[in-house]
């Protein structure tokens, strides 16, 4: 059942981010609320990957405020952190020889006791993990024998095995065949109905628009819009976020959008 409280809303208040004198993000305000499915759509380099890295933990920020609920991250030991919000990178290569199951065990890592033991419930968990992505025959298979696509499986599953209220996806789908996106897709939706907060940055628009109710987009290290499909999927802002011309086609009915940009 869905929660009906703010207890896992992901908000940043006045985030900004820079490295090597760069400005990657501009004084984001935004949220995700409770038990909602977001797409986070822009062009490369607009500030999609860094906004979920900071808000993951995984960059600090000297200004402005994260927070889970009322929990701000900054307060938070990585542990806490960890049992809070999980990001799933994309395009990861594993610096050891792991077998796919230890992988993704390693998501129960926030969860185990003080000698690291694995429970009857947190097996359960990966194996739900594993089932989720299609893993079950390469549980024992070493992830650098993998196919780039099952690298990205096997990071999704560790997420997944990682149980977080909130949960952060870099692009993963870019590297999933149609099969196994849609089936994350429908996985994604059971979650947020159970009351997950997900959030999803990636590229392609069309896909946003037809799988996603809640839609941010941003440009050059800023928040264009943060709202709802039909406020988000228009020509003017996508022309806005993308300084291209759109054509919408069947906006009505979500799961047949059509959208052709032009120059």
């Amino acid at each position: 059942m869905k929660s009906n409280n703010n207890q896992h809303n992901l908000t940043l208040q006045n985030i900004s981010y820079e490295y090597n004198g760069i400005t990657a993000l501009k004084s984001i305000t935004t949220a995700f609320e409770t038990g909602t499915l977001n797409a986070l759509i822009g062009p490369n380099g607009s500030g999609k990957t860094t906004l979920l890295k900071v808000a993951s933990g995984l960059l600090d920020y000297s200004d402005g405020a994260v927070k889970i609920g009322d929990c701000e991250l900054n307060e938070l030991s990585i542990m806490e952190r960890s049992r809070l919000i999980g990001f799933a990178a994309s395009g990861v290569d594993f610096p050891f020889d792991f077998r796919v199951r230890d992988a993704v065990s390693q998501g129960r890592s926030p969860h185990l006791d003080m000698l690291g033991n694995l429970s009857d419930n947190d097996e359960q968990i990966i194996n739900d993990a594993i089932q989720q992505m299609s893993l079950d025959d390469f549980q024992n298979r070493s992830v650098n024998r993998l196919s780039q696509g099952e690298k990205e499986r096997v990071v999704i599953a560790r997420l997944l095995s990682q149980n977080s209220p909130v949960m952060l996806f870099d692009e993963n789908l870019a590297h999933l065949d149609l099969k196994h996106r849609l089936a994350l897709i429908s996985d994604m939706k059971k979650l947020v109905a159970d009351g997950k907060t997900i959030v999803v940055a990636l590229h392609d628009i069309e896909f946003a628009a037809r799988h996603f109710p809640k839609i941010t987009l941003m440009r050059d290290g800023g928040i264009v819009l943060s709202g709802t499909r039909e406020q988000a999927i228009t020509s003017e802002r996508l022309s806005e976020t993308y300084d291209l011309k759109f054509k919408i086609i069947n906006r009505e009915t979500p799961e047949e959008i059509t959208i052709i940009p032009s120059s």
